[in-house]
């Protein structure tokens, strides 16, 4: 098993018996010994792993740091070792850096709690132990390049200390850069905002117009994020879409019934458009064919209404349908939206605005529908986040939605109570296991026809979607 490898079955480890560890001994043996062990060292080698190594300097005697990683017969890691109950703090650093100062030999210095894991070394100045820390690894949310730097750590590698220490310092200036940058997308600095704004804008920059920046350039940067991200995992997840026989005969049927000049075939991954001039925005039908019961979607009426089908010429009776499906994107009907639906764009559409005016770092890009739902991207292909107004029963709801990955629900479930703390909520965990889908959710009473509770609404959503959008994706692989 290579390091990379060891590192993912430790993180699974951390994962499962985190909860259970209560102590600092405790976590000493179930999350840091492994953890030294993935290193190379052998921890019953006394000659490898000293534990309770003395480190007495001036005016402090008796002193003892939990692990010191031999060489040579001198220790050139330390590791101090807190609780897993407990939060790493700056004072247990500064322990570390007693330590760090006055034994010449050590060249790293690691503070832990067995979740967390902060490498600190002397780069700002020789023998005096950085205040911060040059790599910070969460074992229950790895990421997996700075793993890969953690080889050059292990007992094998073939780096010596001063090649170490320029990765160490390579690592620490792309970590602070990293943290400048992430600050100023979460809340963008007047200088961060004057920069773009003078690109684009020639006016003068007064208070209200940098204001105004503000979320457009936390917008433009994060849509352009979210979008390199998807650029770069398209050719992993580009499906393999095969069109069916049936597929193609629902087609057949529809051209039979619209002519077939104007109508084009649109495979996906999930279901088939038929669409009309080969525009993705005017679908006269869509076939969901992978799974009993077959549904054709229908488009005659301003939006999707799924109807199941057991027999595909029975396609035929929904002639009427078609054709008005054609007629309403030609614009001989208008579109026949209810007082329900119109309350429901109205509602989304000012969800969108009072949230975007409060600088919110969702990523609102979906165009609003007169419909029950809005989704909102997490970043990952797997699950979404969706907010739903039933305006029967007066619920407003903010859930995970995962269409097509029971896996996916059943990791998370896993993680349900570090997720549902992080959150301060608890979730109705819905498996669904009749269905393809499965949802996490949290909601709450509302009637969006009282025009005056609308604000406290959006408040709602915006900051469940936030929170949800915060901590979901650090479990989604």
């Amino acid at each position: 098993m290579d390091f990379i490898d060891q590192i993912k079955e430790l993180s699974r480890h951390v994962s499962e018996r985190v909860r259970h560890v209560e102590t600092e001994e405790a976590t000493k043996n179930a999350l840091i010994m492994p953890f030294i062990k993935a290193l190379g060292y052998d921890v019953e080698d006394p000659t490898e792993v000293v534990p309770e190594f003395t480190c007495d300097f001036p005016g402090k005697k008796g002193q003892k740091v939990d692990y010191a990683i031999m060489k040579d017969g001198k220790p050139i890691m330390l590791f101090e070792c807190k609780s897993a109950t407990e939060n790493l703090k700056d004072k247990d650093a500064a322990q570390l850096f007693g330590y760090f100062s006055y034994i010449t030999d050590v060249k790293f210095g690691v503070l832990t709690n067995g979740v967390i894991y902060k490498f600190y070394t002397d780069i700002e100045k020789q023998y005096r132990m950085d205040t911060e820390p040059f790599l910070e690894l969460d074992m229950r949310d790895i990421d997996y390049t700075l793993a890969e730097q953690m080889g050059g750590y292990r007992k094998e590698s073939p780096d010596d200390p001063d090649v170490l220490i320029k990765i160490a310092k390579k690592l620490k200036y792309t970590r602070e850069i990293k943290r400048i940058f992430e600050r100023e997308l979460d809340s963008p600095s007047d200088k961060f905002v004057i920069f773009f704004a003078r690109q684009v804008y020639n006016g003068k920059l007064t208070k209200t117009i940098k204001k105004k920046f503000e979320g457009i350039v936390q917008n433009a940067l994060n849509d352009s994020i979210d979008k390199r991200f998807k650029d770069r995992l398209k050719p992993a997840l580009e499906p393999k879409i095969v069109t069916t026989e049936e597929e193609i005969e629902g087609f057949n049927i529809v051209c039979e019934i619209t002519g077939p000049d104007r109508v084009d075939l649109d495979d996906r991954e999930n279901y088939c458009n038929v669409l009309l001039d080969g525009n993705i925005e005017k679908p006269i039908c869509r076939f969901y064919f992978d799974h009993e019961p077959n549904y054709v979607g229908f488009f005659d009426r301003g939006e999707e209404e799924k109807v199941p089908i057991d027999d595909l010429s029975n396609l035929r009776t929904y002639a009427d349908r078609l054709k008005a499906a054609v007629r309403y994107y030609d614009g001989v009907v208008p579109p026949k939206i209810t007082d329900t639906k119109t309350m429901q764009l109205e509602f989304w559409n000012g969800f969108k605005e009072y949230a975007q005016s409060k600088s919110t770092s969702l990523r609102l890009t979906h165009k609003t529908h007169p419909q029950h739902w809005y989704t909102i991207s997490l970043g990952r292909p797997k699950a979404h986040i969706d907010l739903s107004i039933n305006t029967k029963s007066n619920v407003l709801t903010c859930e995970i939605y995962i269409p097509d990955s029971k896996e996916l629900y059943t990791e998370l479930v896993k993680h349900k109570d570090e997720i549902e703390d992080e959150l301060n909520e608890t979730l109705e965990w819905m498996e669904l296991p009749d269905k393809n889908a499965s949802r996490i959710k949290i909601s709450k009473s509302g009637n969006i026809k009282e025009s005056d509770e609308r604000e406290e609404y959006f408040e709602w959503f915006k900051t469940q979607a936030e929170l949800f959008q915060k901590v979901f994706p650090k479990y989604i692989r």
